[in-house]
């Protein structure tokens, strides 16, 4: 009787200290339905309150200081920031549709907007990437960068359009550079450092035409330093770059949605598959 008793009183023990120490499998399911059930009830509560708000205002904040919050995007809301803007109840509530074009460039923060500049248009696998790159490279020799189409057909293309592969456009980056802090062949040099410009349509895991590698030249001098660099560059790469060179006016671009702008430095553990090669 006494080795049965101590025996249950060991046993007993040892399965109190594991508890102690590591959560039981129900409470770990707990805890994560919790949190889901947490993200959940938050969206559900938003709607309401917007659904609602003209006979519950007063249990909502302004429009105003919504729309600070969303714009700011703080930590604790990134992973709400684009359902609160590409929702259309929220989106009208707001006044910030993120799903409709950007009506303006990303302007480099010190630039100086009335100083001489000229533009350049690269394309070279998700657009994230790029903007996110040559502004951390270049600074204020830029004056401004947008993403957005270019290359295609169809006037004024959506991201969905652009990605069904129907429209023939790329993703690309529009820069306004100011000339006398940084040279076209070098804004050129650097495209090839950070992409593969030996992937016919594709780039790592994004693959279709809109990811295609192409240089939108505006003038003959920059078509003359594209090709140039182009040249030099091969040297580089074990496989023939397949970069095109089209010609084409800054106009031909058309800005993307207003999510996709600046989408890595809103979003810094965004995908991306950009890199520098050397």
């Amino acid at each position: 009787m006494d080795f049965r008793f101590k025996k249950a009183k060991r046993t007993l023990a040892r399965n109190s200290a594991r508890q102690r120490h590591e959560p039981s499998r129900l409470q770990k399911t707990t805890n994560t339905a919790t949190g889901r059930n947490a993200m959940s009830s938050l969206k559900i509560c938003v709607a309401l309150s917007v659904a609602l708000s003209p006979s519950f205002s007063f249990t909502l904040p302004s429009s105003q200081s919504l729309q600070r919050l969303v714009q700011q995007s703080p930590a604790a809301l990134r992973p709400f920031r684009r359902a609160l803007t590409t929702t259309p109840l929220m989106a009208a509530f707001l006044g910030v549709d993120e799903r409709k074009p950007a009506t303006a460039p990303n302007y480099v923060e010190g630039a100086d907007k009335d100083a001489p500049s000229e533009y350049a248009s690269f394309a070279g696998g998700c657009f994230w990437g790029i903007e996110k790159f040559f502004r951390n490279e270049f600074g204020a020799a830029l004056k401004s960068t947008s993403v957005g189409y270019m290359g295609g057909s169809k006037p004024d293309p959506t991201y969905e359009e652009v990605c069904s592969k129907t429209t023939g456009h790329a993703e690309a980056l529009q820069i306004e550079y100011f000339p006398d802090k940084v040279s076209y062949a070098q804004l050129c040099e650097y495209l090839f450092r950070i992409h593969d410009p030996t992937t016919p349509n594709r780039q790592g895991n994004d693959v279709g035409p809109q990811y295609r590698s192409a240089i939108f030249v505006h003038s003959d001098e920059q078509k003359a330093a594209a090709e140039k660099v182009k040249e030099e560059m091969q040297a580089r790469w074990s496989s023939p770059i397949v970069t095109e060179i089209v010609s084409a006016k800054p106009d031909d671009f058309w800005r993307a949605e207003i999510y996709h702008q600046m989408y890595l430095f809103k979003n810094p553990f965004g995908y991306c598959n950009h890199r520098p090669r050397w």
